[in-house]
């Protein structure tokens, strides 16, 4: 809207003549005209006439990048936002909207150089600093991000994407408090956010509210009913709470909102798997692979399956495969090594991938059941129950997860 109201200042105060045929344009290229298209032959009239300043042209470049964008026309958007830059390089908005435009484009290095600028250019540019945040977050430079972030919320309370991003990032470090206040306060200030609902239900899940997760989750895909992601994580909320029928049933909606997505086949395998069919759910596995061929937990999950199936080489194939793609924080995979070999009777082996899973995350209850079993095996009563215990108390339910996942030879006492 600001940059609506700019264009409107900038352009109608061009020269007297053809004025009628400016203030056309000027209402077209202000979305007056009823249609995308018409907003972009306005600005476009507006940007060829003549004599034109080069602030105007780079006001009507900026608004016609915003409409070129919505058609997905990415290349010609960024370019506008280039030669808008080009015309008036002091331009604050063109520079944060091709920063925008790069983050979401996942070209960082640009995407930081571009909010950067907008810093110097206006040290209290709030979105710049948001969004320098997000690139570095990405970037895996958390406290570069955590730096800009909180100067975003210093200098504009109400940057509700601000939150979320720095809530997102206080929960992937543990402090899942402050990741839901952070939510919290980002739904206060925009209620509307289903993006900001579906990140509290999944941390609230993750501490084991499974009720306010489905909730928060719920909320999320009735703001938003295409929300895949939120559909995936009330399926994992509701199977932790062992809803297994609930659990598949928003798995399959997510494969049906989004047949290309391969968390949401590999979810529904997991679904399946829990329900006993083994063969159904192998075929997930093969969906979600064939989407995303080195998708981790993926790799992983068909790793045991297979192990199940007696198909030992593939399994020990897929197994290898999910740690090498594993990033640094994934756990998963070596827990479900550290399984199949539980199965094999190789205990030996069992034990350094069950260490490095810890260490990734010491909160896998997975690992944890795992380690407790192998520990029972070893004679060490004592380090077992330590161990089932930790794993209860993340999700009471984890022997039976692990009977799901592994079968029945493997017994959490």
């Amino acid at each position: 809207m600001r940059l609506i109201l700019a264009l409107t200042v900038v352009l109608l105060a061009g020269p007297a003549m053809a004025q009628s045929d400016r203030q056309q344009a000027v209402a077209w290229c202000m979305g007056r005209g009823g249609t995308v298209e018409t907003m972009i032959a306005g600005c476009s009239w507006l940007i060829r006439s003549e004599p034109a300043t080069p602030d105007e042209r780079a006001a009507a470049l900026l608004v016609r990048s915003t409409a070129l964008w919505s058609l997905n026309d990415r290349d010609a958007a960024i370019a506008d936002m280039s030669e808008a830059i080009r015309l008036d390089p002091t331009n604050v908005k063109a520079v944060i909207s091709r920063g925008n435009a790069r983050l979401v484009l996942g070209d960082l290095g640009g995407a930081i150089a571009d909010h950067s600028e907008a810093i110097r250019l206006d040290p209290k540019a709030d979105e710049a600093f948001s969004g320098r945040g997000m690139a570095r977050s990405k970037r895996g430079d958390q406290a570069g991000a955590f730096a800009d972030l909180n100067e975003a919320i210093r200098l504009n309370p109400k940057r509700s994407d601000a939150l979320l991003i720095r809530g997102t990032l206080r929960a992937s470090q543990g402090d899942r408090d402050g990741g839901i206040a952070d939510y919290s306060e980002a739904i206060r200030l925009g209620p509307m956010r289903a993006d900001a609902h579906m990140a509290r239900g999944v941390t609230r899940n993750r501490q084991g509210d499974h009720t306010g997760a489905i909730a928060d989750l719920s909320a999320a895909i009735r703001l938003d009913p295409r929300l895949v992601d939120a559909y995936i994580a009330r399926g994992v909320a509701r199977s932790d709470m062992g809803d297994l029928a609930g659990a598949t049933a928003d798995f399959a909606e997510a494969t049906y909102l989004d047949n290309w997505n391969a968390a949401a086949f590999a979810h529904r395998g997991n679904g399946r798997r829990a329900q006993g069919d083994l063969p159904a759910a192998l075929t997930d596995y093969d969906t979600a692979l064939r989407i995303e061929p080195r998708q981790p937990i993926a790799l992983a999950d068909r790793c045991v399956l297979r192990r199940r199936l007696d198909q030992r080489g593939p399994a020990k194939a897929d197994c290898n495969a999910a740690i090498a793609a594993a990033p640094p924080m994934v756990a998963w995979p070596y827990a479900a090594r550290a399984g199949v070999a539980l199965l094999d009777g190789r205990n030996g082996a069992a034990m350094p991938d069950l260490a490095e899973a810890l260490r990734r995350d010491p909160e896998s209850r997975h690992a944890l059941a795992l380690r407790a079993i192998l520990r029972q095996r070893r004679g060490d009563a004592s380090g077992s129950a330590a161990d089932a215990a930790a794993a209860r108390r993340l999700n009471p339910r984890v022997g039976a997860e692990i009977n799901a996942i592994f079968g029945e030879a493997l017994v959490l006492r």
